[in-house]
């Protein structure tokens, strides 16, 4: 049995009765602070389905008794901090990650804003508006409108029929006054915890904290909370729902009780068993054998308070809905009957070796500390959990089946397309645990990174391969893509399903993808499966066997998914801009292909592509975390050292762009501008001046989202992103508003760019964002898969192996 290790945080109330969970680990240059409120959607009683917990989670940001709004985003920048904030059905959380030097600042910055918000009148308006947009965009989302019709038809009294955004009449009708008395009521110490992880002095920080309370509280309210218990669901429920997409998206929710009821374990191991990877029965059969499905799969929301689901989806064209609900209550049954010994041993080793993805950053510790405090008011939940999951027998899983999946027991949506229905820090290094980088060549040219890490027990591998974008024509756009997910179906020794049940059997992963320049694969195991892994990984980039039914089968789902993503505005909106910025060549030959050119591309273009591209001094592989360096190349020699040689590709992208504008009309509820300029290339020295650009008008205290989203109120997300190519890249700066509000935006936007054209960044600005890019750099490095990611890149793309650890340097310089 694997072993989650017992945690070594302590739990404290202090003053005003705040629980507070310290996690120190001294080595550690950053931390991570947590505020979980416990309050959500569900707690909204009088005004149920209004969204007021998620209106109130935006305003905090207006300013403080310390701070004003403006100057809150401005100083947690300058100290490095990334932050956010979610509201959920039973909580609010509010998180600072950055630098630990920081300590005093991030905590009463979370603090002022928990407690000693302002809410200033004239900001209420304003934010209600980016929360319309924020509604209108999840109103346009097929994924959302199909988990709001289950859910409202799940749950015929539990307030968590209402989506956590509200109802837009409801949302309307929300006073300030009323949000403040929500705020006095709801917001209060002893229904909120604190927790805090990373770099950090106890004796400090618990002194930190007593200290912003004892400033003083907002008075308190009265907001009686009641909420009606769901009853046991006595008999099936279906819905269907109409909507512009070009799939159906089909739900099977079975109700479960909640999370600490003694079924839950087993129950989330039948989710696990019966669709929770490429070797599950719902994938195997429904998917791969019958193609009745682009995606299918399994999971368990089982709340603290009860009841959740069992659920069993599929994304499926609309002809083969009904043969995909018929066939997943198929291998159910079929489940029943089945030898369990080897899908129940793999659910449980899946389960425990994800979890120990948790406690890789300060962030991931904080989180499932927190997590377990508010699920089950134990810091060890994790640990105990994987415990009882470890006892399970098949003798659980078979009751849960009988038990729970039963047809009084089901309720159905699908959500059905609509043409169809009436049919300066300087903190840089990695973790003091981490060694050397090494870099080594195999004997076939196959560049390899190591970094031995052994923290955790745990491995991550990264190879990269340059292709991508500028390997492809407009007559073979989407072929890095479709080569990519192929890999993994098989080779001339191991099917498919062998190679998932292998890696399942292990909790481990082998993820392909493809981006701009390169198809990367992402594996992660534990530290005794790295041979294994590394062996498979050999034979799926050397011996892949492209069978046929899986070309075709790939092929329609990335139709699917295309035809899904030609409906979303902002998918939408940047593929056009970039087929015209490159004039449909090059950069601009969109990445998830056309409808004509993944009809057309075959299993000899894509051997062809293969043979081509996938040689050993074309690829890149990085492997970091608990390794032996010199045992690792050895087996590295044996797996990926058998790769056959080839030449290194040298890949040029067309510069040529091209300028002008272009409108595309959609019966959408949210209207999306994108604009965008030639960037630069990976080896560019400007890249970093780019980089502190590119930050500053991204950030909540940047101009951009401060006067369109914050001040005017035209917005709900309003904010920049690029690219690096090999010679030329992307800058664009985008917003989503309102179809009537557009033309305004757009006036606004230019009148950013042009401000920032005349001026630059102001100085004081300059050194914020310095210190932000640089604490953002230093939380990535926390991981060893991110480490891993970027060195293989860095490398393949030609920079220097270590560029991920010294980007601080060059933006200092700037």
């Amino acid at each position: 049995m694997i072993s989650f290790p017992k945690t070594s945080a302590s739990i404290q109330t202090l003053d005003h009765n705040l629980d507070t969970i310290l996690d120190p680990t001294p080595d550690t240059p950053v931390i991570s602070a947590q505020i979980w409120v416990g309050t959500g959607s569900q707690h909204e009683s009088a005004l149920t389905g209004s969204g007021i917990s998620h209106l109130l989670e935006h305003m905090v940001f207006k300013g403080t008794d310390r701070f004003t709004g403006e100057a809150l985003s401005q100083e947690v920048q300058a100290a490095g901090g990334q932050w956010n904030a979610y509201t959920t059905f039973d909580r609010t959380v509010y998180y600072i990650d950055g630098p630990a030097k920081s300590l005093d600042l991030f905590l009463s910055a979370l603090l002022e804003m928990t407690f000693r918000p302002t809410f200033p009148k004239d900001e209420f308006e304003k934010e209600k508006e980016v929360i319309r947009r924020e509604i209108a965009m999840y109103d346009d989302d097929p994924d959302s409108v199909s988990s709001q019709l289950l859910f409202r038809t799940a749950y015929q009294h539990d307030p968590r029929r209402h989506p956590v955004i509200g109802h837009l009449d409801l949302f309307n009708a929300i006073t300030h006054q009323q949000m403040v008395d929500y705020h006095h009521a709801r917001y209060r110490p002893h229904n909120s915890f604190l927790v805090l992880s990373g770099g950090f002095d106890p004796t400090e920080a618990t002194t930190i904290i007593n200290r912003e309370l004892n400033k003083g509280l907002r008075p308190p309210s009265s907001f009686p909370v009641t909420q009606t218990p769901e009853p046991t669901q006595l008999a099936p429920r279906r819905a269907s729902k109409s909507f512009n997409t070009a799939t159906t998206h089909l739900s099977l929710a079975w109700q479960v009780p909640g999370l600490t009821h003694p079924d839950t374990p087993a129950l989330d191991l039948l989710a696990i068993i019966l669709g929770g990877g490429r070797a599950s029965p719902l994938y195997r059969n429904i998917r791969e054998e019958l193609n009745l499905a682009h995606s299918v799969g399994a999971y368990t929301w089982s709340p603290p308070e009860g009841p959740g689901f069992l659920t069993a989806y599929a994304e499926t064209d609309p002809e083969n809905a009904e043969a995909a609900e018929q066939e997943i209550l198929n291998q159910i049954h079929t489940l029943a009957g089945s030898d369990l010994t080897q899908p129940l041993a793999r659910a449980i080793r899946q389960i425990a070796s994800q979890q120990f993805k948790t406690l890789i950053t300060a962030s991931g510790r904080a989180s499932d500390l927190a997590s377990n405090w508010h699920n089950a008011r134990d810091l060890d939940h994790t640990k105990h959990f994987l415990e009882q999951i470890s006892k399970a027998s098949e003798a659980d899983i078979r009751n849960a089946i009988t038990k729970y999946l039963i047809p009084e027991n089901l309720t159905t949506t699908t959500l059905i397309p609509a043409e169809k229905e009436s049919q300066s820090l300087n903190i840089t290094t990695p973790p003091k645990t981490a060694g050397p980088l090494i870099e080594h060549t195999l004997s076939n040219g196959l560049r390899v990174i190591l970094q031995q890490d052994p923290s955790i027990p745990v491995v991550f591998t990264q190879t990269s391969i340059l292709t991508g974008c500028l390997t492809e024509s407009p007559e073979t756009a989407g072929l890095n893509g479709l080569l990519a997910k192929l890999l993994i179906k098989g080779t001339t020794t191991r099917s498919a399903l062998r190679i998932a049940e292998t890696l399942e059997d292990l909790g481990a992963t082998i993820r392909p993808s493809s981006g701009n320049n390169t198809i990367a694969l992402s594996s992660y195991c534990l530290n005794d499966d790295l041979p294994t892994v590394l062996d498979l990984l050999g034979d799926i980039i050397k011996n892949p066997s492209f069978p046929g039914d899986s070309i075709e089968r790939e092929r329609h789902s990335a139709l699917a998914s295309l035809e899904e993503l030609l409906q979303d505005p902002s998918s939408l909106a940047f593929r056009q801009l970039r087929h015209h910025l490159w004039n449909g060549q090059g950069y601009g030959i969109p990445r998830s292909g056309t409808p004509d050119s993944l009809k057309n591309l075959s299993r000899l273009t894509l051997s062809a592509h293969h043979s081509r591209y996938l040689v050993a001094n074309n690829i890149v592989t990085a492997v970091f975390g608990d390794i032996n360096p010199d045992e690792t190349i050895a087996q590295l020699e044996e797996t990926l050292g058998q790769i056959p040689s080839g030449p290194t590709r040298e890949l040029d992208a067309p510069i040529t762009t091209q300028t002008g504008e272009h409108h595309l009309q959609l019966d959408k509820e949210q209207a999306v501008l994108a604009i965008g300029f030639p960037g630069l290339a990976q080896n560019d020295p400007r890249r970093f001046a780019l980089e502190l650009i590119d930050s500053y008008l991204s950030d909540m205290a940047g101009p951009i989202f401060t006067r369109i989203r914050e001040e005017l109120g035209l917005a709900y997300f309003a904010s920049t992103t690029q690219f690096l190519g090999l010679n030329t890249g992307l800058f664009a700066f985008y917003l989503g508003t309102s179809p009537e509000q557009l033309d305004l935006a757009k006036t606004e936007l230019l009148g950013q760019i042009e401000t920032l054209r005349q001026n630059g960044i102001p100085e004081d600005a300059l050194q914020r964002v310095k210190a932000n890019t640089e604490a953002r750099e230093a939380l990535r490095n926390q991981s060893p898969s991110v480490r891993a990611g970027m060195a293989a890149l860095d490398t393949l793309l030609g920079q220097p192996l270590d560029l991920h650890l010294n980007i601080s340097q060059h933006l200092n310089k700037v």
